[in-house]
């Protein structure tokens, strides 16, 4: 965690976090893909579930924290193109838990920090200054789930019958942050309308039909 401009080219911590969090998970996908796809049918089973733990920092991003979210938007976008590129009838379904913050060791010693740009460590008042304050701040994590709600949560995600959508933010405050991002999202996207319909195709149905 630190401010991205620090980070020099070719340092490996980045690389190892994507590495981690983005290729690791690609890489089991691929192998529950083939097997929900080829070899459960074959056994009378059809179809599975594949789980990505995301976090609410995979739908938005927060300061001294652009590398992490890097991976995790990486993985959902990763996750939604192979939603829907398996059939229906392979009864394969992918989704994306998106828990808050939780009380596991995360925010504590297993949190790297890299060095900071001066330009931002020298400013109190900057965004990841104040966000490293809250990471440090123990009693402010008080209100975090714990992580057998959140396991509890996937469970129920997966295992109650209701459909299971792409993403599913964890926590009061996941949902209520991604909330307030779509809200922003939208009010970006109604900005720029005349800008962005000004331009390209007039009917864009068959497009939207695609995806």
């Amino acid at each position: 965690m630190g401010d991205a401009e620090a980070s020099p080219p070719g340092n490996l911590g980045p690389r190892l976090l994507m590495d981690t969090n983005f290729w690791g998970a690609v890489d089991v996908s691929k192998r529950a893909l083939a097997v929900f796809r080829d070899v459960n049918p074959k056994t009378g089973q059809i179809g599975g579930v594949i789980v990505n733990v995301t976090s609410m920092g995979g739908f938005l991003g927060s300061p001294g924290n652009a590398y992490y979210h890097a991976t995790k938007f990486a993985l959902e976008g990763f996750a939604e193109s192979v939603a829907k590129e398996v059939s229906p009838e392979w009864n394969i379904y992918v989704t994306c838990v998106e828990p808050g913050g939780t009380k596991t060791r995360y925010v504590g010693e297993n949190m790297r920090r890299m060095p900071r740009h001066p330009a931002y460590a020298e400013d109190p008042q900057s965004a990841t200054t104040g966000m490293l304050k809250f990471m440090d701040t123990p009693e402010m994590h008080e209100g975090f789930a714990s992580a057998a709600e959140v396991a509890e949560g996937v469970y129920t995600v997966v295992g109650s019958g209701r459909r299971i959508p792409i993403r599913v933010p964890l926590g009061r405050d996941s949902w209520r942050m991604v909330m307030a991002e779509v809200e922003r999202v939208k009010a970006d996207l109604e900005e720029c309308r005349d800008i962005s319909c000004a331009m390209g195709v007039k009917d864009a149905e068959e497009m939207a039909r695609l995806v």
